[in-house]
């Protein structure tokens, strides 16, 4: 035959308007190569089909194309490629395209691009990624089919062939990564499954992974170990001795590469040891049995809400809520474990299954709708502690010891008089009926009538800030708001509880939403001196729940209590405020004065964002005082116990310290008995005890 140019003529699909060439698909002619592949063998005769052909139909490809993929009466005028057609043509035109072991690779999603191997390639193009078998091994119906029905993945690869380019680092790791086949037990020999496509995608096996300063570094692609039959799900598993001994002391091939392997995976607890068992000789060991119940809400777990640490985009369990007890009640098999609970989020479900296994508990029981978390302790150190959450935490602990100086001692006595020593030794977050009640400040302080120290606990809690407009507007969908950090999309919760924050912080505004009409509303950020820091416009759609958002405020924000307005169509529906705190601490020690200036003045020139809102404050209603801003520079002056002063001052207007308590003896006579309250962490918790096992082999 004679040879031909290679040329790239365009060639329009006839009713699709596409054209095929140079942006589409490849025409090979005989010799001719496409930019980025090899040329076909020269003794193929036949053109070969490159390139996206998602959700296409026979009838679009140009009928030279279509030669290899079955006769004109096989051809349908409407309808996507089906499996089972594909098959069908395939079955009937194998020596067509198998007289010469080239590669057919139709890539069926947008994002897979197959990587050319050499001629005589035993291989066909698995969008799954994996070697399929070759014509002498398989049908060419069932192979082909395989691509067809496989998942998008990793270029199709062989041993030797082209690798995924990689940027210098991940390229230094994948050279310490196992290379070529494994050898393996007999039930682990031949090629990976092509079912565990989804599943290597969706975990990230086929990705290089490095974890360095508290974050998962993503590094580039490489490839699964040639003849592993990867295994994997969940990380709840149990293990027999011998396989435990096994895959700790072996030093075979199996177990030492799988080790490299998963030095650089994103999750291999969830995968390595799955896999090892099902390659080694304890294979027969193996019992794929689900004994728990997982609460999977993809709606709502599946929000990238862990970029900040990992590059990745995972799934996570949601916490199981009372609604949710139902699923305990329908489960038709053995069930020994459910995730996930967390009681910050419910401690209802907790005690509803509580009493299903056991029963319910005397009356009177103390403590049962009451949940503490400890999250701090002294042996944990201050430096565990933020500056912003130690400068609180001693404005709490002065507020309890005021509020024990009003209401407890009497007039001329100083009994109940006290004076703040040292750091705060422990810090609950205490919960009633799922309700956020506040803080649990444990501290000491000398008594000043007799100058002896005593172990006191302070109850904190916030006030209400959120405030619908006076008058109600007639806006009815908005139901709540509040400001804060560490947004958990997932449980729809701010993670840090109470909302601490400091001048350096970056909050986010969080909305309620009832159902209702698309309504567009306004939402104003306002600084404690009156200056508009910030104004957006959210689309509130018919459905939505919640909304939640983080302006881009230039810091350090001016402490002091800030607020922001909710409007539609410039009407007030609703506001809530927040504080910015001052820091009484900088890097766990007492705060310098040019330290404290610095953070506690504000950005420069008052300019939260590029853009000023100053024409907005008389159509608010929101004027700037001079006054106001000029004892907010003072403020921002001031140190030692004039800052606190001013700490406490506005600590006092968002917070309220609810009781005191000793957790010892103490010379003030009306001083309360920790253990002997209701809220402190000292008083009783008879759901939280564990005695010994009863010989039915239940806890109680």
């Amino acid at each position: 035959r004679q040879r031909q140019p290679c040329s790239r003529k365009k060639q329009k699909v006839r009713g699709q308007g596409r054209w095929w060439g140079s942006q589409g698909a490849g025409v090979w002619n005989h010799n001719c190569g496409r930019q980025g592949h090899g040329p076909p063998p020269s003794s193929h005769p036949h053109p070969i089909l490159w390139g996206n052909t998602e959700g296409a139909t026979l009838s679009q490809f140009p009928s030279r194309l279509v030669r290899n993929l079955g006769s004109p009466r096989r051809r349908k005028e409407s309808g996507a490629l089906k499996e089972r057609e594909l098959s069908q043509v395939l079955k009937e035109e194998k020596r067509t395209i198998f007289v010469f072991p080239t590669l057919l690779c139709l890539s069926l999603y947008n994002s897979v691009s197959c990587s050319r191997p050499e001629p005589n390639s035993p291989h066909l193009c698995d969008l799954s990624g994996f070697p399929r078998q070759s014509q002498q091994e398989r049908s060419v119906g069932r192979g082909f089919s395989g691509v067809y029905a496989g998942q998008p993945g990793p270029n199709c690869l062989r041993a030797g062939g082209p690798r995924p380019r990689l940027s210098a680092a991940a390229a230094h790791v994948q050279g310490h990564l196992p290379q070529g086949p494994l050898l393996l037990h007999p039930r682990g020999q031949g090629e990976a499954r092509a079912l565990t496509a989804p599943f290597i995608r969706k975990q990230g096996l086929d990705r290089l992974f490095l974890e360095c300063d508290a974050h998962m570094w993503r590094l580039g692609d490489r490839r699964i170990p040639e003849g592993i039959a990867v295994d994997g799900g969940s990380d709840w598993f149990l293990l027999n001795r011998k396989f435990v001994e096994y895959v700790t002391f072996s030093t075979d091939d199996l177990v030492t590469k799988m080790k490299q392997f998963y030095s650089y995976t994103l999750l291999p607890a969830e995968s390595f040891f799955h896999t090892v068992l099902e390659n080694s000789p304890h294979c027969d060991t193996m019992v794929d049995n689900n004994l728990r119940i997982t609460n999977w809400n993809r709606k709502l777990g599946c929000k990238c809400q862990y970029k900040h640490i990992v590059d990745w985009c995972g799934c996570s369990p949601n916490d199981f809520k009372p609604q949710d007890f139902h699923r305990f009640q329908q489960t038709a098999r053995p069930t020994f474990f459910a995730r996930k609970f967390e009681a910050v989020v419910s401690q209802e479900i907790i005690g509803q299954l509580d009493y299903y296994l056991y029963g319910n508990y005397p009356a009177g029981t103390p403590g049962l709708r009451s949940y503490w978390e400890n999250i701090y302790d002294e042996p944990d150190g201050i430096h565990s502690l933020s500056d912003v959450a130690l400068s609180l935490y001693h404005s709490f602990s002065r507020l309890g010891l005021r509020r024990a100086e009003a209401s407890l001692h009497a007039p001329g006595e100083s009994s109940c008089r006290y004076y703040p020593m040292g750091h705060p030794a422990s810090v609950h977050l205490y919960f009633l009926a799922d309700r956020f009640q506040g803080f649990l400040i444990k501290h000491h302080a000398t008594n000043l009538a007799v100058s002896k120290l005593e172990t006191l606990e302070t109850w904190v809690m916030p006030k209400k800030v959120f405030k619908i407009a006076s008058p109600p507007s007639d806006f009815g969908r908005l139901q709540f708001s509040e400001v804060g950090t560490d947004w958990d999309a997932k449980e729809r919760l701010f993670r840090n509880f109470g909302g601490l924050l400091g001048p350096m912080d970056e909050p986010v505004g969080m909305q309620k939403w009832g159902k209702g009409p698309n309504v567009t509303v306004t939402v104003i950020w306002v600084d404690p001196v009156n200056i508009i820091a910030a104004t957006y416009d959210i689309l509130i759609e018919s459905t939505a729940e919640f909304t939640h958002y983080k302006p881009p405020l230039n810091l350090p924000l001016r402490p002091g209590v800030w607020t922001v307005k909710i409007l539609h169509h410039w009407v007030p529906v609703a506001e809530t405020k927040f504080l910015v705190a001052p820091l009484t601490f900088s890097n766990r020690q007492p705060i310098k004065p040019e330290e404290a200036l610095r953070l506690h003045n504000g950005p420069l020139r008052s300019a939260y964002m590029e853009q000023s809102f100053q024409s907005l404050n008389p159509v608010l209603s929101l004027p700037i005082n001079p006054a106001q801003v000029e004892q907010a520079r003072r403020n921002a002056a001031s140190a030692g116990a004039t800052l606190e002063r001013w700490l406490d001052s506005l600590v006092g207007g968002m917070w309220t310290a609810m009781d005191i308590c000793a957790t010892g003896p103490s010379a003030c006579p009306v001083m309360q008995t920790c253990s002997q309250t209701a809220w402190s962490s000292f008083s009783p918790d008879p759901k939280s005890e564990l005695g010994a096992v009863k010989p039915d082999g239940r806890l109680r």
